[in-house]
């Protein structure tokens, strides 16, 4: 089994450890896809959108939908909440927002590809 711990003792005030990892995971999968593209030859202006729609959508998702499967009684309660997006993010939801992202981009500015 994988340890179970939590580093909630080890925040540095407003800065979570779930923050910390996402931005390394952001800026590191977004350099390794530019490196990856410009070795295959793709347009940086597309990849550059693809990027943007995935990650929008991803950050929205993770908290939007979210808070729509975990907390369906808290936002029926106070559906305003859905806006207050630097209230939480969710791992799976943001994996899920991020895949319709994909989606909507190929539908909406990827059609030539």
């Amino acid at each position: 089994m994988i340890p179970y711990f939590t580093t909630t003792d080890k925040d540095w005030g407003p800065i979570h450890w779930f923050g910390v990892l996402v931005v390394i995971g952001v800026f590191l999968g977004t350099w390794l896809a530019r490196r990856r593209a410009k070795s295959l030859g793709y347009d940086d202006a597309k990849l550059e959108s693809f990027i943007w729609w995935m990650l929008a959508a991803g950050f929205i998702g993770g908290h939007v939908l979210g808070d729509l499967i975990y907390f369906p009684k808290d936002v029926k309660r106070e559906p305003w909440t859905l806006l207050y997006l630097w209230r939480g993010q969710s791992s799976f939801p943001g994996f899920l927002g991020a895949l319709i992202g994909v989606l909507l981009w190929k539908w909406l500015r990827g059609k030539n590809q």
